[in-house]
């Protein structure tokens, strides 16, 4: 509450006290205890004024209202200048979810991907193209279409990764079944040279799977 009568001086006087108690409050907390004290519904300052008009002469209680609503608009307008930054500021510890975001760091590339990148780019200057094959083959062009026959050692068990389930290949085909994972890529001259007409000059890199590298 306020000991001041209600006059345009008083309502300016009463609001730069309001802004300076206002401004040296430390926390949203503090803020809001100014605010109440200004504009609660009970004793605060605006309140004891609405309150002076029924005791008022007559002729004073028009202008006890009007400074009374003066107040109470000026002290309404003060508040929301104050309050609507707080309402958008993030909290302590935050996330300013407007800030662009942080760009993840990049690692290094493998050596043996900068050797490959290196010779499929002097190759394909040379006029070769890069191809590529399935990783999960059949018999016929891992082993039989190189003149590989069903004896040869590198079909045995010991040096072959075969498959416990068949898949079916990208054909679709009851007959294209991948049955191991591929020891070599030279499946992958079988497949091309099956699809195009010599000349050919291509070169295969990719993955293979032997016993002795797991």
């Amino acid at each position: 509450m306020s000991d001041l009568l209600p006059s345009s001086d008083s309502v300016a006087a009463l609001v730069a006290q309001f802004e300076t108690e206002l401004a040296a409050a430390t926390s949203a907390r503090d803020a809001q205890s100014v605010r109440d004290r200004y504009l609660g519904r009970k004793s605060s300052v605006v309140s004891s004024w609405m309150q002076m008009i029924s005791a008022a002469p007559p002729d004073q209680k028009k202008s006890i209202g009007r400074f009374a609503n003066d107040l109470k608009q000026a002290i309404e307008a003060r508040w929301a200048q104050h309050a609507e930054p707080a309402r958008y500021a993030a909290p302590a510890g935050g996330i300013d979810i407007t800030l662009p975001g942080r760009r993840p760091a990049l690692g290094h590339r493998h050596p043996l991907t900068i050797v490959r990148d290196d010779l499929e780019a002097t190759f394909t200057r040379m006029g070769f193209t890069v191809v590529e094959g399935p990783e999960a083959e059949d018999d016929w062009h891992c082993f039989d279409a190189l003149n590989m026959p069903p004896e040869h050692p590198a079909r045995d068990m010991q040096d072959t990764l075969y498959l416990a389930t068949p898949i079916k290949g990208e054909s679709g085909r009851v007959d294209d079944l991948r049955t191991l994972l591929r020891t070599h890529t030279s499946s992958i001259q079988i497949r091309h040279m099956q699809a195009h007409q010599p000349p050919i000059r291509i070169v295969a890199p990719g993955r293979v799977y032997r016993r002795d590298d797991l």
